[in-house]
């Protein structure tokens, strides 16, 4: 049984892990507007930084939603040890 424990403890670890990584990805991400060479046209530079934004938030959610997962697949993991060893001495 602690075999079971350690390989549990092991992959809960491993599944936090992914999902900090995953965090950091996220909070790492800069905006980048959609435009290569900024236009002279005020309206044209706003459009294109709104642009930008919108396309982060997409990217970004995705990322949050994968780092989630793996988060719950940790704490899933980790509450199964804990059940695990409960009867024991």
């Amino acid at each position: 049984m602690k075999t079971f424990d350690i390989v549990l403890a092991v992959a809960a670890f491993l599944s936090g892990l992914t999902a900090a990584s995953h965090w950091l990805k996220v909070s790492n991400m800069a905006v980048v507007p959609t435009w290569t060479v900024e236009p002279g046209d005020q309206d044209a530079s706003q459009a294109g930084w709104i642009a930008g934004i919108l396309q982060n938030l997409h990217s970004s959610s995705s990322a949050n939603a994968t780092a989630a997962k793996w988060t719950a697949v940790s704490v899933f993991l980790i509450s199964r040890k804990i059940k695990n060893s409960d009867g024991e001495a």
